[in-house]
């Protein structure tokens, strides 16, 4: 019981914090398309990343991600405080490493040690990366393209979802781990059937409540509107 109340938690808190922070932008700048057809989108390439890494890795859906992280045969309520910590946060909307808050009770000193390197090593490469990027690339293009005119630009609007599609699929290769580290190693048809229809249902009531609070927060970013900026952000960040 407390493996399956941890999934609901961890699947809501992870997708409600990390999936607006990789589809915040996509958002944004379809706002005036109609939520099905996002949520056929996005819901699909979650139902094929998810059941190609379940099939391609016999049962195991994290695509190997926790093979380094020793799950406990009965998991107590204490497990329960990082998913309960995470949705408070969230709905504050705070965006935070669902990482460190998720998988830290279960990694060892050294495991925690890796992440918190290569956590720190990641912030360092964003911003110099960021910083570059912009100063070099998007403010260029920013400064001579409308985003009235970019709008109408049906090319750019296929590569910002051809971007799109690759971010999504990278982030739920990675982030599995957060929201299956709950449930047992080796999953039946079944139960990845079950765990699917729940994480699609939570993905539907997000984007119906137009991402939460965290969206709030991508959305004061500015140009996210703008198809093309969105398309290098995607596409650099995936």
């Amino acid at each position: 019981m407390i493996s399956i109340l941890g999934f609901i938690l961890a699947s809501y808190a992870v997708i409600g914090n990390d999936v607006i922070q990789t589809l915040g932008t996509f958002i944004q700048s379809n706002t005036q398309q109609p939520k099905w057809k996002l949520f056929l989108f996005i819901g699909g390439i979650l139902t094929g990343v998810l059941l190609i890494g379940w099939y391609l890795n016999s049962g195991d859906a994290t695509y190997g991600r926790l093979d380094t992280v020793s799950r406990p045969e009965q998991m107590s309520i204490w497990y329960l405080i990082p998913p309960l910590l995470l949705l408070v946060i969230t709905r504050f909307g705070i965006p935070v490493s669902t990482t460190f808050l998720i998988l830290s009770i279960f990694s060892s000193n050294v495991v925690l040690g890796n992440m918190i390197v290569k956590s720190i090593l990641g912030y360092f490469i964003a911003f110099v990366s960021a910083f570059i990027i912009y100063q070099f690339l998007l403010y260029r293009f920013e400064k001579t393209d409308s985003i009235k005119d970019l709008k109408r630009d049906k090319l750019w609007t296929v590569l910002q979802w051809c971007s799109t599609a690759f971010l999504w699929s990278q982030w739920l290769i990675q982030d599995f781990a957060n929201i299956y580290v709950f449930l047992p190693a080796k999953l039946d048809a079944l139960s990845m059937i079950l765990s699917l229809c729940g994480m699609l249902i939570i993905l539907g009531f997000i984007l119906r409540t137009n991402g939460g609070a965290i969206q709030k927060v991508v959305s004061s970013k500015s140009n996210l509107s703008n198809t093309r900026s969105a398309t290098f952000i995607d596409f650099i960040y995936g």
